[in-house]
């Protein structure tokens, strides 16, 4: 069976004034922090001139070194060095044998620059103002689903109101990848505590689908259409909690895995397959929330009585008269039928009664399964009778 549950997603779009840093690809950076992680983690500006800009001073190499400090990439560390090669960088002639004693800078490999390595992109500093949408949805990965630079140069016209602590600290020092058309990776520094939610309309959905075949799908729909990491319930967990909040968990057959169903219950196709589908527009899960669609494809189904295992069965023997039947033909068909009912004892009728119930439940127009069932027997009649 196919257990497929959905909602709708609640969100809120704000404007707001951010310090927001923007993974974004810089080969230069990339290219210093390669160096730095070749050497243990560290670099100095003589490495980046000896090895990346040469024939440029050793003021470049430094500078550089504190741009990436700036980014937080890189982290300086003063040491003494003996420096062999310094009358090369300042252009002086070195002494044979002369070695100079000088306090140089270094720096260091921080987390964020080992990720950038790793990941071949830095973050780089931004600030300005932002339309975010927000969603406390528990099965979200984030709170930010998407965060885009607004139009508006100023927010000094816009009546400014105080944004929630709570959403702005859930917002503050984390990283997220926004789920928009732009599928960017932030890390949000800081946002200023006055700025304008906005009356947007956004339609977002949740799917989340345990199929038979063993696939569990989390999908966000809508304005926002991508794939999430679904949450770690089986199908038959899900399944469980489903039959207890619509009240039938009596009705379920953990020895066969089935679902037991009265006869009249049932839809044509659902005789026929041996399965059902079920629907319900509330489904409370805790720690996922609640789902306003529940629907389940192909649930299996055996008959509730005993009775309805009887009434079944003819039906389905009814529905397998659709060509001429002799007689051994038609007994192979009643015992494909009682296969069908295992721990049921059904008694199906012979041929001549089969023929018979048609006849009488027909009244005066009789259906084409009457004379596949007739025809044969009087066939047979006469065959013995010559």
């Amino acid at each position: 069976m196919d257990i497929i549950l959905r909602r709708d997603v609640k969100t809120k779009t704000f404007r707001l004034l951010m310090d927001i840093h923007k993974s974004g690809k810089r080969e230069d950076i990339i290219a210093i922090l390669m160096l730095a992680a070749e050497n243990d983690g560290q670099v100095g500006p003589e490495d980046i001139c000896m090895h990346l800009i040469a024939n440029r001073p050793v003021t470049v190499g430094e500078r550089i070194i504190q741009r990436c400090v700036e980014l937080g990439v890189l982290e300086k560390q003063n040491r003494q060095k003996t420096n062999d090669f310094m009358g090369f960088f300042q252009g002086t002639r070195r002494l044979e044998n002369e070695t100079i004693p000088q306090s140089i800078v270094t720096a260091t490999l921080t987390d964020e620059g080992r990720r950038a390595v790793e990941k071949k992109r830095v973050f780089l500093p931004e600030r300005g103002l932002y339309q975010i949408l927000y969603s406390d949805d528990p099965l979200l990965p984030s709170p930010l689903l998407d965060c885009i630079p607004d139009d508006k140069k100023s927010d000094k016209d816009e009546n400014r109101e105080e944004i929630d602590f709570s959403i702005r600290t859930s917002l503050e020092n984390r990283y997220f990848k926004t789920l928009g058309k732009e599928r960017n990776e932030i890390f949000v520094e800081r946002i200023e505590q006055y700025g304008r939610q906005i009356s947007t309309k956004k339609d977002v959905s949740l799917t989340y689908s345990l199929l038979e075949n063993g696939n569990v799908i989390l999908r966000l729909n809508g304005d926002l259409e991508t794939k999430l990491e679904p949450p770690k319930y089986s199908q038959m967990e899900i399944w469980y909690m489903l039959v207890e909040s619509m009240g039938i968990s009596d009705d379920w057959d953990s020895n066969t895995q089935c679902l037991r169903r009265g006869f009249e219950e049932l839809k044509q196709k659902d005789i026929v397959n041996f399965t059902t589908g079920l629907r319900t527009n509330s489904l409370a899960i805790e720690g996922m929330g609640e789902f306003n669609d529940v629907e389940v494809k192909g649930v299996p189904i055996i008959p509730r009585t005993q009775r309805d295992a009887q009434r079944w069965a003819i039906w389905l023997l009814k529905n397998e008269i659709n060509d001429y039947a002799k007689s051994h033909e038609y007994e192979d068909i009643v015992q494909r039928i009682r296969n069908k009912f295992p721990g049921y004892d059904i008694n199906l009728p012979s041929q001549v009664e089969l023929a018979r119930m048609i006849r009488e439940e027909a009244g005066e127009k009789l259906p084409p399964s009457y004379w596949y069932l007739k025809a044969p027997i009087d066939i047979a009649y006469r065959s013995e009778a010559l």
